[in-house]
């Protein structure tokens, strides 16, 4: 139905003015005909260019979201005027009557239906951080300054947001965009207010980044995230992410370090490692990242504030060593030969087989190729995960990070993420 509705859009050529503002489908770079679009989490998302050729989304919820028209409002009332929150506060909940006629504009009775409670968003500019992730995976690097300088611009937005009693809830490695030394967050359908209903559809978060504490049989309890400290615990994954994330790092099915089952059981090699790496930088932002593991609540998480001062405390060094003594006295010990009479040909060969050399395959965590195609491009099944270094090069080339279909990598369609 939605595709239907946008492809005809798109084949009019014409723009159409929606509350006030005229907008033009994006078409396809590869799939001339078709409108440019993603489809992951709540909905699907169709790009827009405005008259100042501006990219907007048009973001169409699922029905099995449940998000009503008044929760979709009144999260961009809530949302503070800072900056990172561009695109949950200046978003537009449209109507049937927000598709407007004229001389030279599209309009379409179907269409107009089909915007009713669609969201209208301006698109943030930079790289989602699972796009960044993967340039270092792929070997391009990331100075610690600039590292420090994200972590702690990640950690003040959410900090501000926890001072309004506003939680993100759905924090992950595709919904932080990093825009220089800066970030921003899009992704607003989940938000925690106290003035706020929780919605009956509405997400527990993103595997990878979910508190162990909010399982219960292996299942998430949803409402156990509907509060304002929400975000400590994927905060805590999040800096770890980008402090510490380097080429030889393993990749979850969303772009980031950790497996869900890795994170529910507390301790894994990924966890030790990066525990490691996070105390070289400080201490107690390794403890910290422990802590996130060992809590039982979100009140038991770090806050912003912890994050920030483990941060802004001098990097971890080693030990100083204590004034040395003076050495031992060591005495000369005689080998064999400087005895008399010790005098005999050591055997020049021997009659055991020679040992053979043996070539061991590279470590499997080295690779940085898909596990399905290995590099090929020629997957036949769908897969959760973010693809082998040609698929993230079209991606990048094409500017649509992470969103490409895993079974036809953006040559047939943009569907399955």
């Amino acid at each position: 139905m939605s595709e239907h509705v946008i492809d005809k859009w798109l084949d009019s050529k014409l723009p159409a003015s929606l509350e006030g503002t005229q907008f033009t489908p994006i078409e396809h770079p590869t799939l001339k005909g078709s409108p440019l679009a993603v489809q992951r989490g709540q909905g699907e998302s169709y790009f827009l260019l405005d008259s100042k050729k501006d990219r907007w989304v048009l973001k169409k919820l699922h029905h099995r979201s449940k998000l009503d028209r008044n929760y979709l409002t009144q999260v961009a009332k809530q949302l503070p005027n800072i900056e990172g929150v561009r695109s949950g506060k200046n978003r537009l909940v449209l109507s049937q009557q927000s598709l407007k006629g004229g001389a030279g504009k599209y309009t379409c009775s179907e269409l107009s239906q089909w915007l009713n409670n669609t969201l209208l968003i301006p698109c943030e500019t930079g790289k989602d951080w699972a796009s960044v992730a993967d340039d270092i995976r792929d070997g391009t690097p990331l100075d610690k300054d600039r590292r420090i300088q994200i972590t702690l611009s990640l950690i003040k937005l959410i900090g501000d947001l926890e001072a309004h009693q506003i939680a993100h809830r759905d924090l992950s490695s595709t919904n932080v965009f990093i825009q220089g030394s800066k970030v921003a967050l899009i992704d607003f359908e989940s938000v925690f207010h106290p003035s706020l209903t929780c919605p009956q559809g509405t997400t527990f978060g993103t595997e990878g980044y979910s508190a162990p504490f909010i399982y219960s049989n292996g299942n998430p309890n949803t409402k156990a995230t509907w509060n304002s400290s929400a975000d400590r615990f994927s905060l805590g994954i999040l800096v770890a992410e980008i402090l510490t994330l380097h080429q030889n790092s393993p990749l979850s099915g969303d772009g980031g370090l950790f497996e869900q089952k890795e994170i529910l059981q507390g301790q894994s090699k990924t966890i030790s490692e990066v525990e490691g790496l996070l105390s070289k930088i400080s201490q107690s932002a390794g403890q910290n990242l422990r802590r996130c593991f060992s809590a039982k609540d979100y009140s038991d998480c770090p806050s912003p504030s912890d994050w920030e001062q483990s941060l802004q405390q001098p990097q971890s060094t080693p030990a100083k060593a204590t004034k040395s003594s003076p050495p031992p006295i060591q005495a000369t010990i005689p080998s064999l030969s400087d005895l008399e009479s010790f005098d005999f040909d050591l055997p020049q060969q021997t009659s055991a087989p020679p040992l053979q050399s043996i070539q061991l395959p590279e470590d499997p965590w080295k690779f940085s190729t898909c596990t399905h195609c290995h590099g090929t491009g020629k997957c036949d099944s769908g897969l959760l995960f973010r693809g082998c270094k040609q698929c993230r090069e079209w991606r990048s080339k094409n500017k649509l990070y992470g969103n490409e279909c895993r079974v036809c990598h953006g040559k047939k369609h943009l569907v399955g993420v």
